[in-house]
């Protein structure tokens, strides 16, 4: 398999083993995580997670735990529902800060 090809495969088995069918989805005005498809949210967690790809090894159930906590904590952060709601968000600057918010918060030590 191509590295860009491995990279995408552990990306997404990663979301699937943390969040499932919520990897992309948002936190409710009732402070719920939902089920549907975000932009802003698929850009911050997908290229957020490419800097920690080698040091997480999916279907572990320790780093998957760990990993679905903070990033649930993540979607409920109000500075990153900020940065993930509303429009005029497809700038750059807008897009390096989701990318940065979450790629900040996925420990350091999985």
């Amino acid at each position: 398999m191509a590295t860009n090809e491995m990279l995408f495969t552990k990306t997404f088995q990663i979301l699937a083993n943390t969040l499932d069918e919520k990897a992309f989805g948002w936190v409710n005005k009732k402070g719920t995580l939902v089920r549907g498809f975000a932009v802003y949210h698929y850009e911050a967690f997908t290229l957020g997670l490419q800097a920690a790809l080698s040091r997480i090894n999916p279907g572990r159930h320790w780093p998957d735990e760990r990993l679905r906590t903070v990033f649930d904590e993540i979607k409920a952060d109000q500075n990153f529902i900020a940065i993930t709601s509303g429009g005029g968000r497809n700038s750059r600057g807008a897009l390096d800060n989701r990318i940065n918010f979450v790629q900040q918060r996925i420990p350091q030590d999985l």
